[in-house]
């Protein structure tokens, strides 16, 4: 009688490790950014910095504003998704970390593209604090992936995003929406960055 016993009490040891070792999270989940939630048309406070998302636009061809007003045109491989945003620190001077991330749904997720030059993610510029900063994150991907929209924000004062400020921005567009948008997608402006801007737009 013995025996089964031990084995049965063996087998539950093994089943209990496995189970606190799935329970022990990964280092890379231990010093992962630190999210905090919003929606679009809110000022979304991430302990650190604040994002406000303004209207989301679709387009197969953008045009990059300069300050002047002038610019080139780019067309998408696919559709551009052009989200303008406002960022302000609210403690310490950082910059907006790479990669900028746009969730899509069916397990996608887009880095913002660096082949455009007037975007906040490509120029990075500096977020110090109460001075609010206003341009456009930018993505290039394929239609039929957009299915939903969420955007990742990271804000850190260095290269080390351990622990850093993130912002996951819900853009509250429906599948249906986001169809719709995508069939009218035409031509639309990135504008430059712009220091002191309280407004996405």
């Amino acid at each position: 009688m013995r025996r089964p016993t031990t084995v049965a009490v063996s087998l539950l040891l093994l089943a209990l490790v496995a189970a606190a070792h799935e329970l022990v999270p990964a280092p890379e989940d231990v010093t992962a950014p630190i999210a905090h939630a919003g929606e679009a048309g809110e000022v979304v406070d991430a302990r650190g910095f604040t994002i406000e998302v303004g209207e989301v636009r679709i387009a197969r061809t953008v045009v990059e504003e300069d300050l002047f007003g002038e610019g080139s045109r780019e067309t998408a491989n696919g559709v551009w998704v052009v989200v303008p945003a406002v960022l302000t620190s609210t403690s310490t001077s950082s910059r907006v970390a790479s990669p900028v991330l746009l969730e899509t749904g069916g397990g996608y997720t887009h880095s913002a593209v660096t082949r455009l030059s007037s975007t906040l993610n490509s120029q990075s510029p500096q977020l110090d604090p109460g001075i609010a900063v206003r341009g456009a994150f930018v993505f290039e991907l394929p239609p039929e992936r957009l299915t939903r929209a969420v955007l990742r924000v990271t804000v850190s004062e260095g290269l080390d995003t351990r622990l850093a400020a993130e912002a996951v921005v819900d853009l509250g567009l429906s599948p249906a929406e986001l169809r719709r948008l995508t069939a009218d997608a035409a031509e639309t402006t990135v504008p430059p960055v712009e220091y002191g801007h309280p407004d996405p737009r």
